[in-house]
């Protein structure tokens, strides 16, 4: 990894996210841009003065700890919608990541809410990883949410290289409606435990197909799947596994045809269990 951008705000809640941007840079050697977007639609008279107190903030906080000093970030002070200028600022400095804090006040600070990181995701190139609690060493247990796709793909590749030597838990979460599922059992003269039993043994099957794909799967990688909606499944193992990272694609594709599947990255975004990193669709 060369670069990564960090989007804050100069909230408190962004000073988790600093953190573990700065943590991050030390770990992979790569270079930290630190950004802050002042709103387009304030007076000229203002913006400027938000630009001043936002450098002189940003500086403070970089004296102030120690890994921030070693990183020696970058400041870049930028006006416009969060989103676009965030794009830009990615394009501009290559970021391998973006990072932004946990946010869900208001006003600026709420333009770095989850739905503004779902678009960020969903519109760009690159992973964005948002931290919702400061980090206390680096990454030693991250579970990925699988679909099959090439998106999950990216994200269990882009979470591998935030863990490194660590291994990787892949779950597939899984539904399937009544009706299809009354189908399915008819067909197959089975009864509901034997059914399930079948289902899970073809997704461990497909599951572990889809390790041998990755960029380097890691030793001790393991697969799990659960009925039910994906973000809970991910955000119940989670907390099952104490994991500090979740890693999504950026949209969802049921690999089963007739499985009902949410936008788990918006959800995971909105209702974080952990740290929660979205790769990008391309």
């Amino acid at each position: 990894m060369k670069s990564i951008l960090m989007a804050t705000d100069l909230s408190k809640r962004s000073d988790a996210g600093v953190a573990r941007a700065a943590r991050l840079a030390g770990e992979l050697g790569a270079a930290l841009h630190l950004i802050y977007v002042i709103d387009d639609g304030l007076p000229p008279r203002i913006a400027q003065a938000c630009d001043q107190n936002a450098r002189e903030t940003l500086q403070e906080q970089i004296d102030a700890a120690q890994r921030l000093r070693e990183a020696k970030p970058q400041i870049l002070i930028e006006i416009g919608r969060p989103w676009d200028v965030i794009l830009d600022a990615a394009d501009q400095c290559d970021a391998d990541l973006i990072v932004a804090g946990l946010h869900r006040d208001r006003g600026l600070a709420g333009l770095f809410g989850g739905s503004t990181l779902h678009r960020i995701a969903c519109t760009g190139t690159r992973p964005v990883l948002m931290v919702s609690e400061p980090p206390s060493g680096p990454y030693t247990r991250a579970i990925v949410g699988v679909d099959f796709s090439d998106c999950a793909r990216r994200a269990a590749n882009a979470a591998a290289a935030l863990v490194r030597d660590h291994p990787l838990t892949l779950v597939h979460g899984y539904r399937i409606p009544f009706g299809a599922l009354a189908r399915r059992r008819q067909a197959r003269r089975v009864t509901p435990a034997q059914d399930k039993k079948l289902i899970e043994t073809e997704i461990h099957t497909r599951m572990w197909e889809f390790v041998a794909t990755l960029d380097a799967p890691h030793r001790g990688t393991g697969v799990t799947a659960r009925e039910g909606d994906p973000a809970k499944v991910l955000t119940d193992e989670a907390h099952r596994l104490h994991s500090e990272l979740v890693a999504v694609g950026a949209h969802s594709r049921a690999w089963i045809a007739e499985a009902i599947i949410g936008s788990t990255a918006e959800k995971l975004l909105s209702f974080p269990p952990c740290d929660v990193l979205v790769a990008p669709l391309r």
